[in-house]
């Protein structure tokens, strides 16, 4: 992997989609967060909290959309 792939697979301006979709509080979010987190972790998720889940308008500019 060149050095310029790894920038961008380490690039955190990509998780525009991902704090949407995850850190809402409805049934489906809740459920894809939880299956990521056991699934990566592999510790069973009984409660999930974002403790940021504000998109800040001044970032989503600087993010890269799909």
């Amino acid at each position: 992997m060149t050095r310029k792939q790894q920038e961008d697979v380490l690039n955190y301006r990509n998780d525009l989609f991902f704090k949407y979709t995850l850190s809402r509080e409805d049934e489906g979010s809740i459920f894809a967060r939880n299956t990521i987190i056991e699934r990566v972790t592999g510790i069973r998720v009984k409660e999930s909290t974002v403790m940021n889940p504000n998109l800040d308008p001044k970032t989503i500019g600087k993010k890269r959309l799909f």
